[in-house]
């Protein structure tokens, strides 16, 4: 008679033991969305949240995150262009051409993964040739879309057949 039940951690705390007397609240990043749990679950890509959250939030418009298990959203860099919800990374605007660069895992990059990163670099010879959300003019192709396909020639500043 003097035994009491206990139930399941409340939404946005966890226990890895089975019927422990405290629960533990999830790291910012990470969420419990239900009771009960033994464990968070972390805020992929494009989403993130607060300490105490119970849900991973889009990030709006306007921001990015590249990164799982993230606080908050990077802002639009300069020729960057997050016009969607929950992006995962910017698009570059016209005139501008979106390079994913590798970063290693190291003392930089606490992640403990390899990870690209987005980096928007202004389009100097071939402006004309750099559309939006990672695409070239028809005929033109490569980093900065400088590359003329076969067929086509560089003249100024775009490809032509």
């Amino acid at each position: 008679d003097n035994m009491v039940e206990c139930g399941g951690c409340l939404q946005g705390r966890y226990s890895s033991e089975a019927g422990a007397i405290s629960c533990t609240l999830c790291e910012p990043g990470k969420v419990a969305p239900d009771p009960g749990r033994t464990a968070c679950d972390t805020c992929p890509k494009g989403r993130y949240s607060a300490l105490w959250a119970v849900s991973c939030e889009d990030c709006p418009v306007g921001r990015y995150q590249e990164e799982e298990g993230q606080t908050e959203c990077k802002k639009d860099m300069p020729g960057g262009s997050s016009v969607h919800t929950g992006q995962d990374a910017p698009h570059n605007e016209a005139g501008f051409y979106a390079y994913k660069k590798l970063v290693r895992a190291s003392a930089e990059n606490e992640t403990g993964n390899d990870v690209y990163i987005v980096e928007m670099e202004a389009c100097r010879d071939a402006r004309e040739s750099c559309l939006t959300n990672e695409t070239c003019k028809a005929g033109s192709t490569g980093r900065q879309c400088r590359s003329c396909l076969p067929g086509y020639y560089f003249h100024r500043s775009t490809c032509e057949k």
